[in-house]
């Protein structure tokens, strides 16, 4: 379901904040790799990587971080979070997350409309009013996208969560009544 992974070189690195002022003037981001069986771990990395990768194209897409040559978890890591500096717009810090096979966890995935709705025809205006969804799976079964097929909206007429279909590998957990697309007049 999940597109090739994303190889990135990355150093380890010492705790402290002497230490991460050094490697921002260097052109580095300190980060963490954290997990539930996995060992915190320093590490830094390129600036360019952090920016380049922390775009909603990238979201819930697996992550090879190598140090000294060697990927640090075997299924990947995920981007949690970006701490970035309010002036400079720079990143300041960056959180992975090694997640656990056997565990689900909750991730947000992008959604996708399909189809002309048929509202549209009448003289309506399909008004997306979600970007995202929130699913609960296992690390492994990540769609890259959910396909909302709106074809059959008509004016006045609201696409919800409840209305998904999805494979029952997925469990959804944004609210069953929040509106993802509606047809206006």
């Amino acid at each position: 379901m999940n597109k090739e992974m994303i190889e990135i070189e990355a150093e380890s690195r010492k705790n402290g904040r002497h230490w991460c002022r050094v490697m921002r003037k260097k052109g580095m981001v300190p980060a963490v790799v954290y997990g539930p069986k996995f060992k915190n771990l320093e590490i830094c990395l390129d600036e360019r990587y952090v920016k380049k990768y922390s775009s909603d194209d990238f979201i819930n897409r697996s992550l090879n971080i190598k140090v000294d040559g060697k990927p640090i978890v075997a299924g990947g890591v995920f981007l949690k979070s970006v701490s970035v500096d309010p002036v400079t717009r720079r990143p300041l810090h960056v959180d992975f997350y090694a997640p656990s096979s056997s565990n689900r966890i909750v991730v947000k995935v992008m959604l996708n409309f399909v189809g002309k709705a048929k509202g549209v025809a009448e003289g309506g205006l399909l008004q997306p009013r979600a970007r995202f969804v929130e699913i609960q799976c296992f690390p492994q079964d990540i769609p890259e996208m959910v396909d909302v097929d709106v074809t059959e909206l008509g004016v006045g007429a609201t696409f919800r969560t409840r209305d998904l279909s999805l494979d029952k590998k997925l469990r959804v957990m944004t609210p069953p009544d929040e509106p993802l697309a509606a047809v206006i007049a």
